[in-house]
Protein backbone atom coordinates (compact mmCIF):
# COMPACT_ATOMS: atom_id res chain seq x y z
CA UNK A 1 0.00 0.00 0.00
CA UNK A 2 1.42 3.53 -0.80
CA UNK A 3 0.18 7.18 -1.81
CA UNK A 4 1.57 8.33 -5.57
CA UNK A 5 1.09 10.70 -8.60
CA UNK A 6 -1.52 9.71 -11.13
CA UNK A 7 -1.26 11.69 -14.16
CA UNK A 8 -2.00 11.47 -18.35
CA UNK A 9 -3.54 8.16 -19.60
CA UNK A 10 -3.63 6.09 -16.09
CA UNK A 11 -5.85 9.35 -14.47
CA UNK A 12 -7.66 9.38 -17.11
CA UNK A 13 -8.44 5.59 -17.08
CA UNK A 14 -9.08 6.12 -13.59
CA UNK A 15 -10.82 9.26 -13.22
CA UNK A 16 -14.17 7.07 -12.74
CA UNK A 17 -12.87 5.98 -9.80
CA UNK A 18 -11.39 8.93 -8.34
CA UNK A 19 -14.24 11.29 -9.01
CA UNK A 20 -16.68 10.39 -6.28
CA UNK A 21 -13.41 11.57 -3.49
CA UNK A 22 -13.23 14.40 -4.96
CA UNK A 23 -17.04 15.23 -5.65
CA UNK A 24 -17.49 14.15 -2.04
CA UNK A 25 -14.84 16.61 -0.50
CA UNK A 26 -15.48 19.65 -3.10
CA UNK A 27 -19.16 19.76 -1.57
CA UNK A 28 -17.92 21.28 1.31
CA UNK A 29 -15.88 23.85 -0.51
CA UNK A 30 -16.86 27.22 -1.68
CA UNK A 31 -18.23 25.94 -5.37
CA UNK A 32 -15.06 27.57 -7.18
CA UNK A 33 -13.82 24.28 -8.53
CA UNK A 34 -15.61 21.35 -10.37
CA UNK A 35 -14.31 17.79 -10.52
CA UNK A 36 -14.02 18.24 -14.27
CA UNK A 37 -12.11 21.90 -13.28
CA UNK A 38 -10.25 19.90 -11.21
CA UNK A 39 -9.92 16.57 -13.94
CA UNK A 40 -8.82 19.02 -16.84
CA UNK A 41 -6.31 21.03 -14.12
CA UNK A 42 -4.65 17.70 -13.23
CA UNK A 43 -4.01 16.69 -17.15
CA UNK A 44 -1.94 20.34 -17.26
CA UNK A 45 -0.19 19.76 -13.88
CA UNK A 46 -1.70 22.75 -12.29
CA UNK A 47 -3.40 20.70 -10.09
CA UNK A 48 -2.13 16.87 -9.07
CA UNK A 49 -4.01 14.28 -8.00
CA UNK A 50 -2.51 11.33 -5.39
CA UNK A 51 -3.96 8.57 -4.79
CA UNK A 52 -3.48 6.06 -1.57
CA UNK A 53 -3.62 2.19 -2.93
CA UNK A 54 -3.69 -0.88 -1.09
CA UNK A 55 -2.90 -3.99 -2.85
CA UNK A 56 -4.00 -4.40 -6.44
CA UNK A 57 -4.21 -1.03 -7.15
CA UNK A 58 -7.29 -0.23 -5.08
CA UNK A 59 -7.62 3.30 -4.19
CA UNK A 60 -8.85 4.13 -0.15
CA UNK A 61 -8.00 8.05 -0.54
CA UNK A 62 -7.43 10.73 -2.72
CA UNK A 63 -5.44 14.04 -2.49
CA UNK A 64 -6.05 17.18 -4.74
CA UNK A 65 -3.11 19.90 -4.56
CA UNK A 66 -2.69 22.85 -6.74
CA UNK A 67 0.31 25.02 -7.59
CA UNK A 68 0.02 28.54 -7.69
CA UNK A 69 2.40 31.11 -8.74
CA UNK A 70 2.22 34.60 -7.34
CA UNK A 71 4.46 37.33 -8.35
CA UNK A 72 6.55 37.06 -5.12
CA UNK A 73 6.22 33.35 -4.42
CA UNK A 74 5.04 29.60 -5.34
CA UNK A 75 2.57 28.17 -3.13
CA UNK A 76 1.38 24.68 -3.28
CA UNK A 77 -2.42 24.21 -2.15
CA UNK A 78 -3.96 20.99 -0.74
CA UNK A 79 -7.56 21.34 -2.47
CA UNK A 80 -9.09 18.47 -0.63
CA UNK A 81 -8.27 14.75 0.99
CA UNK A 82 -10.62 11.91 1.54
CA UNK A 83 -8.89 9.24 3.37
CA UNK A 84 -10.24 6.23 5.04
CA UNK A 85 -7.63 6.04 8.49
CA UNK A 86 -7.08 10.06 7.72
CA UNK A 87 -5.43 10.36 11.55
CA UNK A 88 -3.79 7.11 11.12
CA UNK A 89 -1.99 7.84 7.48
CA UNK A 90 -2.57 11.85 7.42
CA UNK A 91 0.79 12.91 8.94
CA UNK A 92 2.62 10.37 5.85
CA UNK A 93 0.62 12.03 3.57
CA UNK A 94 0.78 15.23 4.60
CA UNK A 95 4.96 15.50 4.88
CA UNK A 96 5.02 13.46 1.05
CA UNK A 97 2.46 16.64 -0.05
CA UNK A 98 5.12 18.91 1.86
CA UNK A 99 7.97 17.66 0.40
CA UNK A 100 6.24 17.85 -3.29
CA UNK A 101 5.82 21.57 -2.54
CA UNK A 102 9.23 22.08 -1.78
CA UNK A 103 10.47 19.82 -4.78
CA UNK A 104 8.35 22.18 -6.40
CA UNK A 105 10.33 25.30 -4.99
CA UNK A 106 6.83 26.76 -3.12
CA UNK A 107 7.37 28.87 -0.21
CA UNK A 108 3.89 27.75 1.29
CA UNK A 109 1.55 24.48 1.69
CA UNK A 110 -1.62 26.00 2.15
CA UNK A 111 -5.12 23.94 3.18
CA UNK A 112 -8.66 25.67 2.42
CA UNK A 113 -10.96 23.63 4.15
CA UNK A 114 -13.79 23.71 7.11
CA UNK A 115 -12.78 24.53 10.26
CA UNK A 116 -12.09 20.61 11.95
CA UNK A 117 -8.60 20.95 9.91
CA UNK A 118 -7.38 24.13 12.18
CA UNK A 119 -7.60 21.32 14.82
CA UNK A 120 -6.30 18.64 13.09
CA UNK A 121 -3.63 20.28 11.64
CA UNK A 122 -2.15 22.50 14.35
CA UNK A 123 -0.34 20.15 15.80
CA UNK A 124 1.53 20.03 12.31
CA UNK A 125 2.86 23.05 12.13
CA UNK A 126 -0.06 24.65 10.37
CA UNK A 127 -1.79 28.11 11.49
CA UNK A 128 -4.87 30.12 10.50
CA UNK A 129 -3.83 33.50 9.33
CA UNK A 130 -7.59 33.92 7.79
CA UNK A 131 -9.49 30.76 7.55
CA UNK A 132 -6.84 29.35 5.50
CA UNK A 133 -4.04 26.97 7.09
CA UNK A 134 -0.45 27.76 5.61
CA UNK A 135 2.78 26.51 6.75
CA UNK A 136 5.97 28.02 5.33
CA UNK A 137 7.94 24.77 4.04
Amino acid sequence: MGTRMLTGEELALRWHIIEPYVHKSLTYGLGDLTTYDIFIECQQFICQCWVREEEHGVINGVAITRLLTHKQYKEMVIVCTTSEGWFEHGPEILEMLEQFGRDMECKYASVYGRKGWVRALKDYGYEEPYTTLMKEL
